[in-house]
């Protein structure tokens, strides 16, 4: 019996036991019984005769504990079975043998029961809706699969193997993004963290990912603001994060330039960029920059200018990365 919450990766685990194990060489077969109606489950499961129901193939149909027989059978989202199916899975477990829809005769097998559920078995016990004697023969072993969140410390490694798989152009990381993706709470775990990473691939217009390629208005990447007066460096959330690099990359290139940098030259310079802000918006920012020491707000109209320290906290943006290959 696997328990794991949703997108763990309970069947990848389950086909690994597999292969790993001496019937690697005979079938491996998966259901997903939530996925199913009953009485169409029950058919998929123990086959049919000929003629046991209106559509039923000519000469019958072998069920999946048959076709695995010698093997492993998967059976994902046990907990959502109906108790009449529970009951002739007890049997099954108990003999060893099936019997098909509208047959007479027992037909001996000898197959793996490996079990899945992101269900809490007890309870649906307590409701009565799962059996307990069924529950006690599937939990011969129970393994219980970390969610995302206990493992974060793999996520780097997750996003190397998913970009590998999808022989991405994408090389590097930056490290800002790597940190908000390991604080994310990832409630679809391996596969809600696959699917992100596919996105932004796909906006990506280049072989990097920073923070601009994170998708808004997601629960993973949603932080409250701060509005204690007060900002340090550890308090900048992941939307303030992009607007200060690219306030800190425009001002950037003003100094070079040797160009001043009043606030309405910031607001035009932003206004191609994924994240375009307001005048107010603005000078907001640039305050809370200035409170971080990363620029300087001079009087009048001389403007703003970026400091060593904001220059070295932008360069530690675009330098601290994940390098994939």
């Amino acid at each position: 019996m696997i328990y794991g919450e949703t997108g763990t990766g309970k069947e990848l685990f389950s086909s690994a036991m597999h292969n790993d194990s001496s019937r690697k060489n005979s079938p491996y077969l998966a259901v997903n019984c939530s996925a199913l109606p009953e009485d169409l489950l029950e058919s998929e499961l123990f086959g049919y005769e000929e003629g046991a129901f209106t559509g039923a193939k000519k000469g019958g149909k072998k069920g999946l504990f048959e076709q695995a027989d010698g093997g492993t059978l998967f059976l994902d989202e046990i907990g959502d079975i109906s108790l009449k199916l529970q009951a002739r899975l007890l049997r099954v477990l108990q003999e060893m043998e099936i019997r098909r829809i509208g047959g007479n005769k027992n037909i001996p097998v000898d197959v793996r029961i490996i079990a899945a559920t992101n269900k809490e078995l007890q309870a649906l016990i307590i409701d009565g809706t799962f059996r307990e004697d069924l529950y006690h023969r599937l939990k011969v072993l129970s393994l219980q699969l970390p969610s995302l969140r206990e493992r974060s410390e793999d996520i780097p490694l997750l996003i190397k193997h998913f970009l590998g798989m999808e022989h991405s152009k994408i090389t590097t990381i930056d490290r800002a993004v790597l940190e908000a993706m390991k604080k994310a709470p990832w409630k679809g775990n391996i596969r809600e963290l696959k699917n992100t990473l596919l996105y932004m691939m796909t906006v990506a217009g280049h072989n990097r990912l920073t923070l601009q390629e994170l998708p808004r208005n997601d629960h993973n990447f949603t932080e409250k603001e701060q509005t204690n007066g007060t900002h340090s460096p550890a308090e900048v959330t992941m939307t303030k994060s992009r607007e200060y690099i690219n306030i800190l990359t425009a001002l950037a290139g003003f100094f070079e330039n040797g160009e001043r940098a009043s606030r309405a030259k910031i607001h035009s310079s932003l206004q191609q960029s994924p994240t375009p802000l307001s005048v107010q918006q603005i000078r907001t920012r640039l305050n809370e920059l200035q409170d971080l020491g990363y620029v300087f707000i001079k009087r009048g109209r001389i403007g703003t200018e970026i400091t060593p320290a904001g220059v070295n906290w932008l360069n530690e943006q675009r330098e601290n990365v994940l390098t994939i290959r």
